[in-house]
């Protein structure tokens, strides 16, 4: 969805999508295939009902995609708390109808605390915690950052933290494969995160010393732009970045 919502971004806000961006964003999205296949691509079964869950996922990422670009003005202006509250009501009610004339089930939530202990717990903590706080804390997050797109390749973290904390709590064992996914989408969000930074740390450091300079077999360093140096100076070192004194003190 990530790459998604850059596409999306970019049709609805012309938003400029830079080559760093498109880079990293397949180069997490390929990172998270290896960690979530173990490197074994032939494990993503392409028959039956796996086609129709592919493209299931698919028409989701893309209605999310539409829903976080245009749902972003009205977080900035109503609260990220009040619009959660709204489209998850809208969502469920829709949901409710759309189970019951579909596949013919009616599900009465009044029947919730008659199911064992350990499936109500479950169903209240993926609606408590998962969906209403995760997804409050997201969209606050991504209406408040000034680059949608590049927020939302925040995203890519999700299955490296279920990985994180799959090895920590529940023991599971992480191959060598998946070890290195994870340092791979981990490396290329925070490059994306880190991109501007990294260009604007780089520029700064123009006035500064550059690798080598060589000038009648010599090794000079230049000068900072705005400092002031000699006209025998500007001779053995020409460039267009000093400002040089052309006083000749007798």
């Amino acid at each position: 969805m990530p790459i998604l919502v850059v596409v999306v971004d970019r049709i609805i806000n012309k938003s400029p999508v830079s080559a760093p961006k498109i880079v990293s964003g397949f180069g997490a999205f390929i990172g998270v295939i290896f960690l979530l296949t173990d490197g074994y691509l032939d494990q993503l079964e392409l028959g039956g009902n796996s086609l129709i869950g592919i493209a299931l996922a698919l028409c989701c990422a893309v209605v999310g995609a539409f829903y976080l670009v245009l749902v972003r003005p009205l977080i900035q202006e109503y609260g990220a708390v009040r619009m959660t509250a709204l489209t998850f009501i809208i969502g469920a009610f829709a949901l409710w109808i759309t189970v019951h004339l579909v596949w013919e089930i009616t599900v009465n939530p009044l029947t919730l605390f008659e199911r064992p202990p350990q499936a109500y717990w479950s169903i209240l903590a993926l609606g408590i915690w998962n969906t209403c706080i995760g997804f409050i804390l997201w969209l606050w997050g991504i209406s408040n950052a000034p680059d949608i797109s590049r927020a939302n390749y925040l995203f890519f973290l999700k299955p490296v933290i279920a990985a994180i904390l799959a090895w920590i709590i529940l023991g599971n064992t992480t191959s060598v494969l998946q070890i290195l996914a994870i340092l791979m989408v981990t490396g290329f969000v925070a490059l994306e995160m880190s991109y501007n930074s990294l260009i604007e740390n780089a520029r700064n450091e123009e006035d500064l010393i550059p690798d080598h300079i060589f000038k009648g077999g010599k090794q000079m360093k230049k000068s900072p732009s705005n400092e002031t140096v000699s006209y025998t100076h500007l001779r053995a070192h020409e460039t267009s970045l000093h400002l040089v004194c052309r006083l000749l003190l007798e």
